[in-house]
């Protein structure tokens, strides 16, 4: 069986990748992703690294969004989109896939369509508690919608939709965590990890450069500070800033720009706080994890999903919700010693709640709109 996945959300894809070379080796997989995160400032995207390092064929593809914009911006949008659904029906003619397996985005939206003029079938995956504009389009022309959250059945056709539960890469559900290079033994301080995800946070980066030096003092940090592009090298600026503190503080701070599967597996698992936006993959990721966390949604995410995401860990008591709007140095860290003294109440309260896990479901509904 060939199939044909689309990038937009990359960490489900990459957990399908993995799950299908481990268990379904005769499957040809091929993945069209971007080349950049924000074309504009051309941040470079992880997903071509991610993909080839798997020994999956990549191949480069754009597509206009077409949320709320200027028009001007918006009809510069939809020629890019147009010419992204002309280059979608040549790449899946030239490729014919058996299938398409869509994980959401602008991305998505053209190949879907090219799918279904060209008969190809196809499914979406809706990692979200809601859904955005682009997964409203593409669940008209797919034959099966998999949700990872029940509360999603309600938003698509029911009789197309079917709860798998979230995607998660293989490496983070491994047992034994390799111990990164990187990490002093004989640092015994608590660890906590930021991240803004893999485009990073320009404003969590600059609060965490405010507070670093009272971050310091009592706990080791782990910064995942994005990629840099034409705008800004967070990465650099960080590095810059933690050289200013002292000795013994400058050995509790580390920076990264993006972070491996096993990396990443190692400091959920050592952990005592998350400090993170709320993207579904990575509350995902946390949930699974039962790791307490505060949240710090994007506010101008679709139909507010990011804090719906979050809402689902704070209503279980597994997570601190600190808006955006009220995020500074002093917030920050009395939220994060509110946590700390609560993260074993907030781990009991997550490990009730384990999230379901879906790729094998996922894959099981490829199968079966293959045969059908």
């Amino acid at each position: 069986m060939k199939i044909a996945l689309i990038g937009g959300h990359l960490t489900p894809a990459l957990a399908f990748i993995d799950y299908c070379q481990k268990n379904h080796q005769n499957d040809e997989l091929i993945f069209f992703g971007r080349l950049f995160a924000r074309q504009s400032s051309k941040q470079p995207a992880h997903e071509r690294d991610e993909v080839l390092k798997r020994q999956v064929t990549f191949i480069p593809f754009n597509s206009g969004k077409i949320n709320n914009q200027p028009i001007l911006t918006l009809i510069f949008n939809l020629l890019i989109l147009f010419h992204g659904f002309i280059k979608a029906i040549i790449l899946l003619t030239k490729h014919k896939p058996d299938v398409v397996l869509s994980f959401g985005s602008y991305l998505a939206v053209p190949i879907v369509f090219a799918s279904f003029i060209l008969k190809i079938p196809s499914i979406t995956h809706e990692q979200t508690q809601t859904t955005g504009l682009a997964n409203k389009i593409i669940s008209l022309f797919v034959q099966k919608i998999a949700v990872s959250h029940k509360d999603s059945l309600k938003l698509f056709n029911p009789r197309k939709t079917v709860f798998t539960g979230p995607l998660i890469r293989s490496q983070l559900m491994s047992q034994e965590p390799i111990f990164p290079s990187w990490f002093n033994r004989k640092n015994i301080r608590p660890i906590i990890y930021i991240t803004g995800g893999s485009q990073g946070s320009e404003i969590i980066n600059c609060t965490v450069s405010q507070a670093i030096a009272q971050l310091t003092q009592k706990w080791f940090i782990i910064h995942q500070c994005g990629s840099k592009s034409n705008q800004r090298d967070y990465y650099k600026e960080l590095l810059v800033n933690s050289k200013k503190l002292n000795p013994t503080q400058r050995s509790q701070y580390i920076v990264f720009e993006w972070l491996s599967e096993t990396e990443l597996n190692w400091i959920f698992r050592k952990s005592s706080l998350v400090i993170a936006r709320a993207g579904a993959n990575t509350v995902a990721e946390i949930n699974f994890h039962q790791l307490p966390s505060i949240l710090i949604p994007l506010p101008f995410s679709y139909n507010q999903e990011q804090l719906k995401n979050a809402q689902a860990l704070a209503q279980i008591g597994g997570a601190y919700i600190l808006e955006q709007k009220n995020l500074n140095t002093v917030t920050l860290l009395k939220t994060i010693n509110q946590a700390m003294k609560r993260k074993t109440q907030m781990k009991v309260a997550l490990s009730k709640n384990k999230p379901q896990l879906g790729v094998k479901s996922v894959y099981n509904l490829v199968c079966d709109v293959v045969k059908n």
